[in-house]
């Protein structure tokens, strides 16, 4: 077991895996957790991370395949593990100004 599925273990334990289902459109957006919570990346299933790793390692080093918060999304979602929050489709463009911000702010 490399290091990234040991990692993406633990944060699927530690329930920093976040599945937020905008109602009625169904949209899904899916977020990880950093370690101790510190910091939150957007995940789009097996694309994209907004962390610095998947940026350094997968895009301009091409040395792995995903970051270690992908492959937590993947395993969250093979085994029903995550935290689920549903929010409504009105309150989509507020919710994602709070998590933009919080991202450029840390």
């Amino acid at each position: 077991m490399d290091k990234a599925e040991k990692e993406a273990l633990k944060a699927v334990a530690e329930g920093r895996v976040i599945k937020v289902i905008f109602e009625p459109s169904g949209e899904v957006l899916w977020l990880v957790y950093g370690h101790k919570f510190k910091n939150l990346y957007i995940v789009i299933p097996g694309l994209y991370c907004s962390c610095k790793g998947f940026t350094m390692n997968v895009i301009l080093r091409k040395i792995s395949k995903y970051c270690y918060h992908i492959r937590a999304r993947d395993i969250a979602e093979e085994k029903g593990v995550y935290v689920e929050r549903r929010l409504k489709d009105k309150d989509k463009p507020a919710f994602l100004r709070k998590i933009f911000s919080k991202m450029l702010t840390t």
